[in-house]
């Protein structure tokens, strides 16, 4: 008779899952670079190249080897594709995200904690589709003690299992109707209030809501700035959703 294998036992605490929601310049990338400052090791999908990084790759050959080369190291790599076509630039998404997997649970298993960012998801998921290996790391990889940031502009557009399975959501100022219809059905949060941010540019005020998915509850806050460096400021307690 086969004897069965047993899992090998986890002993690090699991991660959290967070859904970062706003038009461009609305202040979402500003909390996503405060919140992975605070973590050790961080994986980024940075597209755009918004990011400070101690390393970064431009193809799967090169991140491939930068992870080989820093395993257990607190340094933050990032992964910039130089693919331009929607499908090609998926199948680059999802390639990023199975060595990503392997990246968490890699670290999971020596109790080191880790971070993954996914900045504009929008542009290699949708409304009916997500890459297997992303879908696998929002799923089942929080378990790894990995933390991990899914950023996006267009919710509406984009794969809906980030903000499903979010522990805290981040929402800035949404433009188009649509996607502040999206937001307010996938957390609660009355669509008139989602409606009501600012992203005031000029002053350099950026109002948000956040909405804590274990109290079921959401509080109000803006981002500021004091000597260029950026301030967060919750208004009041939390709000029963």
């Amino acid at each position: 008779m086969v004897q069965k294998t047993k899992p090998r036992p986890l002993k690090i605490k699991s991660g959290k899952l967070y859904s970062l929601n706003g038009r461009s310049r609305a202040g979402k990338t500003i909390k996503a670079m405060q919140l992975i400052n605070a973590l050790p090791r961080c994986l980024i999908w940075d597209v755009d190249e918004q990011y400070e990084a101690h390393y970064r790759a431009y193809t799967l050959k090169e991140l491939t080897a930068l992870l080989a080369r820093n395993f257990g190291r607190e340094v933050h790599i990032a992964y910039t594709s130089k693919i331009k076509g929607r499908k090609e630039l998926t199948e680059d998404f999802n390639g990023f995200c199975r060595r990503g997997v392997a990246y968490v649970q890699r670290h999971g298993y020596a109790e080191m904690k880790t971070s993954l960012v996914f900045e504009e998801t929008a542009r290699v998921t949708s409304s009916g589709y997500a890459p297997p290996f992303y879908v696998e790391l929002l799923s089942g990889c929080l378990k790894y003690g990995c933390d991990l940031i899914a950023i996006t502009q267009r919710l509406a557009e984009s794969d809906k299992t980030s903000i499903g399975n979010a522990s805290i959501v981040h929402v800035c100022a949404l433009r188009l109707p649509i996607d502040r219809k999206s937001v307010a059905d996938a957390t609660g949060v009355p669509l008139k209030l989602i409606s009501s941010l600012v992203a005031d540019q000029d002053n350099s005020r950026f109002e948000y809501i956040t909405v804590d998915g274990n109290k079921n509850a959401y509080q109000r806050g803006q981002l500021t700035f004091k000597n260029d460096k950026p301030v967060f400021t919750d208004n009041g307690g939390w709000v029963p959703i």
